[in-house]
């Protein structure tokens, strides 16, 4: 089974995915990296059938790359999945045959034209979060981006001057590009080949649900904030992308642990994406099992590729979504990245 889900915050976005491939005869690798990058600032992970979802990223970046979609962002991108993913989609069960077959995408990046829009209620449980953490009584220091603090200080002053309190849920624009994490499921249906597009909020994720559905994730707001509301006065340069990194792989594996995921598998990899530039946190990282003993996971590079740690720490090469179909040693049309 695959784990991925879209993370949305207001200057960053994390897509995360575990590296297990299970193919039809039951048998797996924890070596698939299942995301992959579109140009610099846009980038998708995939789950359910790794042949379906391999043939469509190859019409995609036949699209785009290197010149069309090269300064794109993710307005240009959505316009052009809403336009071409039917037509593809249908081609893929016309050509194949593989109508049983069905791909989810959830893909990530920024608009520059559009403004950020936050949720009052949401941005307070974040802000608060980390205080109630620390216990009454205790002194806590955060860090608060400033351009959104103040455009919220806006509101509530507005709102004070009518002798009015800001109700939870109202929704507020920031002077920022506005983050999207969009998921698009696509499967054959009975009228027809089905291509489904659900959004993510800011502050919260998006997953995929056993039905091969898209579901809303309202992460707990210990983690967002610790993720945007920490004390990071001590963090100097790539510091704080460890942090994160480190607690968002924390939470997805306590999550499996709760959900009885026991088929996710492999590393844990949060694709960070910002507004002109994506990547990952190298090295390597070592979590202990209930017995004490340490295994290792992480990424690193080998000449210019990304390789990962085994559990013995030892460096190997992934698989890559985009190159699967080339990949003639197994039935291609059955191996899955089954979803939770």
């Amino acid at each position: 089974m695959s784990l991925i889900f879209g993370l949305c915050l207001p200057r960053k976005i994390y897509l995360v995915s575990d590296s297990r491939l299970t193919s039809s005869d039951g048998s797996y690798k924890d070596d698939f990296s299942k995301w992959l990058d579109l140009n610099p600032r846009l980038a998708v992970i995939v789950a359910n059938s790794a042949h379906q979802a391999s043939w469509i990223l190859h019409k995609i970046i036949k699209d785009i790359r290197p010149t069309t979609g090269w300064e794109w962002d993710f307005t240009d991108l959505e316009g052009y999945l809403r336009t071409n993913l039917q037509t593809y989609a249908t081609e893929y069960y016309a050509t194949t045959g593989l109508l049983s077959n069905s791909a989810n995408f959830i893909f990530g990046g920024f608009e520059r034209k559009r403004k950020l829009v936050v949720n009052a209620g949401r941005l307070g449980e974040a802000m608060a979060a980390p205080v109630k953490a620390a216990g009454e009584g205790v002194s806590v220091n955060q860090t608060a981006d400033m351009t959104i603090i103040n455009a919220f200080s806006e509101i509530i002053n507005n709102a004070a001057k009518k002798g009015e309190e800001v109700p939870g849920k109202t929704m507020f624009a920031v002077d920022l590009p506005r983050p999207r994490v969009l998921a698009v499921s696509i499967s054959a249906g009975k009228s027809g080949t089905e291509v489904n597009f659900e959004n993510a909020k800011c502050y919260d994720g998006i997953v995929f649900n056993p039905n091969f559905k898209t579901e809303r994730v309202e992460l707990p707001t210990q983690l967002i904030g610790n993720l945007e509301y920490r004390d990071k006065s001590g963090e100097q340069g790539e510091a704080t992308i460890y942090q994160d990194c480190a607690r968002i792989i924390s939470y997805t594996n306590d999550l499996v642990k709760q959900r009885g995921w026991t088929t996710v598998g492999g590393n844990i990899l949060p694709l960070l994406i910002l507004e002109n530039a994506s990547g990952f946190a190298t090295g390597k990282l070592g979590t202990f099992n209930s017995d004490g003993t340490i295994v290792y996971g992480g990424l690193t590079q080998v000449d210019g590729k990304p390789y990962y740690y085994d559990e013995s720490g030892k460096e190997q090469p992934y698989r890559f979504i985009y190159e699967y179909l080339d990949d003639t040693s197994k039935n291609n049309g059955s191996a899955r990245l089954e979803i939770c």
